[in-house]
């Protein structure tokens, strides 16, 4: 059996007020892993790029402190893996996320401008992650067709 390390949160960034908690949980697998743990020949450590933002103890349990953005990691102490976290700190999370434009056709070539309106206005993070799922694409005599969806994420 192979060895692996993961972090069993889903996900990979989490929204916090200041003064919230998270445990994170861990999995290690694999052979002779177990018994390593056991007599302390490896652990599993967390550390933050942001103390001020979100603290993590020895047991992966994280603090959100000020607003912003810190990445927290748990990494193996021999080094064989590791996985982060994004964990995000604010005050007033975005509620809605409304595009000027329902529907907007692009003929082959030309680029459009998106736009999206994050609501509450005074949201601490008013940004719109854009993303096009994957398509199927069709070809009709030699011209390929298709649609793609365009989804406004912000980050709630």
């Amino acid at each position: 059996m192979e060895s692996s390390f993961e972090l069993e949160n889903e996900d990979k960034k989490t929204l916090l007020k200041s003064g919230e908690t998270l445990q994170l949980k861990w999995k290690l697998d694999g052979e002779g892993m177990s018994s390593k743990l056991k007599s302390d020949e490896v652990s599993v450590k967390f550390i933050s790029s942001d103390e001020n933002i979100a603290s993590v103890n020895k047991d992966g349990l994280i603090t959100a402190k000020g607003n912003g953005i810190a990445t927290i990691t748990a990494y193996v102490s021999d080094g064989s893996y590791s996985e982060e976290r994004q964990i995000l700190v604010g005050d007033t999370w975005a509620t809605d996320v409304v595009c000027k434009e329902d529907t907007v056709r692009v003929t082959l070539g030309e680029a459009v401008q998106l736009a999206a309106t994050v609501n509450p206005k005074n949201a601490t993070y008013p940004t719109v992650e854009w993303s096009k799922p994957t398509t199927d694409w069709t070809t009709n005599s030699g011209t390929t067709v298709g649609a793609a969806d365009i989804t406004d994420d912000g980050i709630f």
